[in-house]
């Protein structure tokens, strides 16, 4: 009990923060769920074919990533962007780097270690470690300690979704040098529509990447849309509420057809554009619910991977043992898989990615300047 109390202690602690912009964390919890319901239905023919049939959107295997870069284009602008808007100094940027290393770091070593532990021993002295190009070789898991995992390895790694969190991290490093090119309102919507274009290309000519160089092209464009249009955000052209329903709904038609899903590229900068303008929007996506699986959502989404590849196959097993086979067993495998991520998140938050977090800025004496320490500590 003294646990759980201090689990949700704080929890509620860490959703009071000052400065967050609290429609984005909601949404950002949803689609860290899609993710892991993606995860683990594929894993079952029955729930794969059956998602495929009547929920296809569930399974949509790079919309949220999508709206992922985008949403922290946005948000690294929201904290960050008048910092470097007018100069780049060297302390400032050097904070920054410090301040996201010390946010995404822990977790990504934590994902790592755990899957050493439990896959070495079966991988250990085989071709599937031994081998360069192998997902669970010595070389993926050298690349995914340095977090490079996403651009110079191009194909899956130990913990396959952290591709995006990868190439993220490579991004941070020339963002700050991005925000003095879009100091006008004028050349963020001239570079909208082009960033839109130069995605949809990449996905007619090679597809949806998510590991190799051109994987950080593909976070690239995004993560600049978001950037693009944080100086839209405050305009108020985008809070309609008719506007907001007709971009939802034709997301949710685009995604949901493989002949049609790259053209859902152009809307993702939109989606967050009038989530963050819509009233309605911030109201239901700020409700408490929503707001604690974004504070959970980069643990699940970082963490869940172990839980698909260690345990997931062992409850299934002990539930067709019990209850025979069939789809129903399989869709309890995947809740009880989901819980089971939720609750190892939820642990990780508390005792992993806010502690480590604190001690590596003391460890290296960061100090931010008063006027934005509240909005790095939200962030």
């Amino acid at each position: 009990m003294t646990y759980l109390k201090k689990l949700i202690s704080t929890l509620n602690a860490s959703l009071s923060g000052e400065n967050r912009v609290a429609q984005l964390d909601g949404l950002r919890g949803l689609l860290a769920l899609q993710v892991v319901y993606l995860h683990f239905a594929v894993g079952f023919d029955s729930t794969r074919t059956f998602s495929e049939q009547y929920f296809p959107i569930l399974i949509n295997n790079w919309l949220a990533v999508d709206i992922f870069f985008a949403m922290s284009g946005f948000v690294m602008c929201y904290v960050y962007a008048e910092r470097f808007r007018q100069h780049i100094r060297w302390g400032d940027y050097w904070n920054f780097i410090l301040a996201r290393f010390a946010r995404i770091y822990p977790v990504n070593l934590l994902s790592i270690v755990l899957l050493l532990i439990f896959m070495l021993p079966v991988v250990w002295n085989t071709d599937r470690f031994l081998s360069y190009d192998g997902r669970y070789s010595w070389h993926s898991a050298i690349a995914s300690l340095f977090l490079l995992q996403g651009p110079a390895i191009d194909h899956r790694t130990w913990n396959f979704p952290s591709w995006s969190v990868s190439v993220e991290w490579v991004l941070y490093f020339i963002f700050p040098f991005f925000i003095p090119l879009l100091r006008q309102k004028y050349l963020a919507i001239v570079a909208l529509p082009i960033l839109g274009l130069l995605s949809f290309a990449l996905y007619t000519t090679v597809g949806p990447v998510t590991n190799g160089p051109l994987s950080l092209v593909h976070g690239l464009l995004l993560f600049m849309s978001g950037v693009a249009i944080h100086e839209l955000s405050k305009s108020g052209l985008f809070s309609s509420t008719v506007l907001l329903a007709v971009t939802v709904a034709a997301l949710m038609v685009l995604a949901s057809y493989p002949a049609l899903e790259m053209f859902a590229v152009f809307l993702v900068p939109l989606l967050v554009l009038t989530i963050i303008e819509n009233k309605y929007a911030k109201i239901f996506l700020s409700m408490y619910i929503f707001r604690l699986l974004g504070l959970l959502s980069y643990s699940l989404y970082m963490l869940h991977a172990l839980v698909a590849i260690i345990v997931m196959g062992r409850v299934h097993d002990v539930l067709e043992r019990v209850f025979g086979g069939g789809v129903l067993v399989s869709f309890c495998t995947i809740a009880i898989c989901m819980l089971l991520s939720l609750l190892i998140a939820a642990l990780s938050v508390v005792f992993v990615e806010g502690p480590f977090r604190s001690k590596i800025r003391r460890l290296f004496d960061y100090v931010p300047s008063r006027s934005v320490a509240k909005q790095q500590l939200s962030s």
